[in-house]
């Protein structure tokens, strides 16, 4: 296989373990975490998805509404930071920072199989 055609499907891979991520997410929050609401809710990460360590670990995920997704994450940070403490331990974000500052190469087969079972955990 080609090295273009492996990264269009580990694209297309990691496109489809997003939307388990977050569909992950938002059934175990049943609501924004910040307002309270429960329609349109979105999936999103305390640290940043660019490090694939900490992309889809489930508590790296909050539920949100799109307008506190969009509009107070950006524009109240200090406030998003309180938010965050409210709903998850300082252990969790600790651990979670020095995972997320790790160079490990992730496993997407691995990150595949957590999901599954985490959903699974769910239900």
């Amino acid at each position: 296989m080609s090295a273009s055609k492996r990264a269009k499907e580990e694209k297309k891979f990691k496109k489809q373990l997003d939307a388990v991520w977050s569909g992950i997410v938002k059934k175990r929050d049943k609501r924004c975490l910040w307002c309270g609401g429960s329609k349109n809710l979105a999936a999103d990460h305390i640290f940043s998805r660019r490090r694939n360590s900490t992309r889809w670990v489930i508590e790296n995920g909050i539920a949100l509404c799109a307008g506190c997704h969009i509009f107070k994450k950006r524009y109240n940070p200090m406030i998003w930071a309180l938010m965050v403490l409210n709903n998850r331990s300082m252990e969790t974000i600790q651990a979670l920072l020095k995972q997320h500052q790790g160079d490990e190469k992730t496993d997407l087969t691995q990150v595949k199989h957590y999901l599954e079972t985490a959903g699974e955990t769910l239900q």
